[in-house]
């Protein structure tokens, strides 16, 4: 019986034993990263490595590894990026760790670590897809012997690609009322599917809201023009671009709807590959049975300077009803035209705007608003240009972003009439190798008459300057000559002149070949800008072809190219009898019983090709001239 006693105390002693060294482990080493979901290409991912000092003496010193496992360890290793967090950082540092071509990544101090129960932070990108299998070791950094390890695998799949429409998010925020003209885009993201041949489309969650609405697409999508007409399927689906697909890239496109009937409309756009919805968003648009309106008569008007104008601004809040609170808003495009442009209610109270350009009418608590409303204002603009602004009603709603329940994209403009400049040259005849003196004329018109210019003068034909001789007449009363560039002269100092000085400036021409001599005169301001230009003529003569005399019943008609100004040498004729004719036979003007040189007032004429008759006794003679 002591025998069996002592027997069993043994036995007892060594099986609480092998249970005291069961509960007594070794170190341990294991990942968050070992069998995550949804990691992605191209995508960091953030995980964590805990590890265990079981049983192992305090103070053995380890070092760390991951080690890449499998037959393609060359290839992934040049495709994954790992990185540590720096203990104590902050903000946080990210250091990297390098995987070697044999796929080992070593972390930790060359002469190790002291083992612990401890939680590292690391981070890992994969550049390429597949399926990574590795083992995570713990060293002894004495001897090299692995005192823990784990064998772990993460599988590393392709980004898909989104797609959204800003139609939801108008549902939103905006009342979409019937027979209303929204535009709205769809955004689309090819993330690691790009270059892919893929189709998108738009699914209808309840096919008959195919006959609701009419949906159209911009061609131009940068300019929002030139829409054409898309058409659904009966069975609720329609397949945007080429059945036989495109290639993926990230895109932009610009939409536009009409819906013809109220109601919840729920839908979804996909982005299909080989078959597969590898992308796609399920949205939903509330359409109203008629929407909210706001416009104002300023909308295409044309102010004057500084000078106040009155307009009015015209509500209705259409479905939304009276017990509702409501506030205006006007927002410039440009808020920097704040500071030259203002508003104000019909008893002269300020609409003041903000930094950013945008006003309120009414305070923040809102007002309630009939069915049909009419508000007078007036408007001030203290510079020229247009001033673009949006006109918006909002709805008031309690502890969210007001809601715009209708809009107004508008407009006015203060013109700017810029300086012009001509010359008393302009369209005459004049003779060959004769000085023949001009005079340049400008209005400042809202140009400040005080700005800087230079007068420059361009032929069309830069190799006639050899054949003119231009001159400008000093303060004396001298001449001095103005030279030709590539067919370019400048005129007036190069710091410019007063804009107010150019006017009444008296020039001296001379040709020394017959021709047509076509020239652009600009007024330059000393940084560049052109602030007046015209284009202008002037035909050099030889003398015969200038006045030329004929027997009894002959005559010479010049300039035949004028814009008004025509002189007829009756030259031998005597109480000649001269018409002015249109192609079809008119009688625009008519002189009888001339002698001598008679000049004709062709200034308020049409412009355009005429017939000058003379008849002296059975003599007569025509002569075509074109008035311009």
């Amino acid at each position: 019986m002591k025998t069996y006693l002592r027997l069993f105390t043994i036995t007892l002693i060594a099986f609480l034993g092998a249970i005291g060294n069961a509960l007594a482990q070794g170190p341990t080493i294991s990942s968050t990263l070992g069998g995550a979901e949804d990691v992605k290409l191209n995508e960091a991912v953030a995980f964590t490595v805990t590890t265990t000092r079981g049983n192992a003496a305090e103070g053995t010193m380890v070092k760390g590894r991951m080690v890449l496992l499998g037959d393609n360890i060359p290839f992934q290793s040049e495709n994954i990026k790992l990185e540590y967090l720096e203990a104590g950082s902050d903000p946080q540092v990210w250091l990297p760790l390098p995987v070697s071509s044999e796929g080992v990544a070593a972390f930790g101090p060359e002469d190790g670590f002291p083992l612990a129960d401890a939680i590292s932070s690391f981070r890992i990108t994969f550049s390429a897809v597949g399926t990574y299998n590795y083992t995570l070791e713990l060293r002894n950094a004495s001897t090299n012997a692995i005192v823990a390890s784990a064998t772990e695998a993460v599988s590393v799949t392709f980004k898909e690609p989104t797609i959204n429409t800003t139609l939801d998010n108008i549902s939103q925020q905006d009342v979409i009322a019937t027979g209303a003209e929204v535009l709205f885009r769809v955004f689309l993201e090819a993330e690691d599917r790009e270059g892919q041949v893929a189709t998108t489309r738009l699914v209808l969650n309840n096919p008959a809201d195919r006959t609701k609405f009419t949906l159209q697409y911009a061609t131009n999508v940068e300019l929002g023009t030139d829409f054409e007409t898309l058409t659904v399927g009966e069975d609720g689906i329609l397949v945007f671009g080429p059945e036989e697909g495109f290639p993926l890239a990230d895109t932009d496109r610009l939409f536009k709807i009409t819906f013809s009937e109220a109601g919840t409309y729920e839908y979804a756009v996909q982005v299909l590959i080989g078959g597969d919805v590898v992308g796609f968003s399920n949205e939903t648009v509330t359409v109203v049975e008629g929407g909210a309106s706001i416009a104002s008569t300023l909308n295409d008007a044309t102010l004057e300077l500084n000078t106040a104008a009155q307009f009015t601004v015209s509500v209705n809040r259409g479905a939304w009803g009276e017990d509702n609170l409501y506030r205006v808003r006007v927002t410039l495009d440009d808020p920097e035209q704040a500071e030259t442009f203002a508003l104000a209610t019909a008893d002269g109270t300020p609409l003041a705007f903000d930094a950013n350009g945008v006003a309120y009418y009414g305070d923040a608590a809102g007002f309630t608003l009939a069915e049909n409303v009419t508000e007078n204002f007036v408007a001030t603009a203290t510079d020229y240009g247009t001033y673009n602004y949006r006109l918006e009603l909002l709805r008031l709603v309690p502890d969210q972003d007001p809601q715009v329940i209708a809009s107004s994209e508008e407009s006015a403009v203060v013109p700017f009439e810029s300086a012009t400049v001509a010359t008393t040259l302009n369209g005459k005849q004049v003779e060959r190798d004769v000085a023949t003196t001009f005079t340049v004329t400008v209005t400042p018109n809202d140009q400040d008459p005080t700005t800087m210019v230079q007068g420059r003068l361009t032929l069309a034909n830069p190799e006639q300057a050899a054949n003119v001789a231009l001159e400008y007449q000093d303060e004396a009363g001298a001449y001095q000559p103005i030279n030709f560039s590539n067919g370019v002269a400048l005129i007036g100092p190069a710091a410019g002149m007063a804009l107010s000085d150019v006017n009444g400036l008296n020039f001296r021409v001379s040709f020394n070949a017959a021709g047509t001599y076509a020239y652009t005169l600009d007024l330059v301001e000393v940084d560049g800008d052109v602030i007046a230009t015209v284009n202008e003529s002037v035909e050099a003569l030889t003398p015969t072809s200038i006045k030329k005399g004929f027997e009894k019943g002959g005559f010479a008609v010049y300039p035949t190219l004028t814009t008004g100004a025509v002189k007829v040498d009756l030259v031998n004729a005597r109480n000649a009898n001269i018409q002015v004719v249109d192609l079809i036979g008119r009688t625009v003007a008519a002189q009888d019983n001339a002698n001598g040189v008679v000049e004709l007032d062709l200034s308020r004429v049409a412009k355009g090709t005429y017939i000058i008759k003379i008849q002296d006794g059975s003599n007569i003679n025509t002569q075509r001239v074109v008035v311009r």
